[in-house]
């Protein structure tokens, strides 16, 4: 676990084992997916946060961000494209990107991401 903090400098906080983190899972920085009938799945690339998975489209909010059903947790993530996708509902991607989470007690004080909650 790492934090970025390059806009949060004055934020000094340490997590340790046990410790609850909320918030919202997604993957960034998808700049390519190639459609795929295998199952569901997950590979975390190296110690940082890089992922490979096969996830599901479970709802289209526009060509860049999806919903999307996996084998990480036991909700949907959201996926951030680079670039328009044109995915559907129902396709089975396989996709490499960066795994993140929106930490709610940043939310405020930054305004980062909207509201993603399901």
């Amino acid at each position: 676990f790492s934090e970025d903090v390059f806009m949060m400098n004055n934020i000094s906080m340490k997590r340790k084992v046990g410790d609850i983190i909320e918030g919202n899972l997604f993957i960034s920085w998808i700049t390519e997916f190639e459609k795929t009938n295998e199952e569901l799945m997950y590979v975390q690339k190296n110690e940082y946060d890089g992922i490979a998975a096969v996830v599901e489209i479970t709802e289209v909010i526009n060509k860049l961000t999806y919903y999307a059903k996996n084998s990480i947790v036991d909700r949907d993530i959201i996926l951030d494209m680079e670039k328009d996708m044109d995915l559907k509902k129902g396709d089975r991607i396989y996709i490499e990107g960066s795994l993140q989470i929106e930490l709610e007690e940043y939310k405020e004080r930054l305004g980062l991401l909207e509201d993603w909650k399901r």
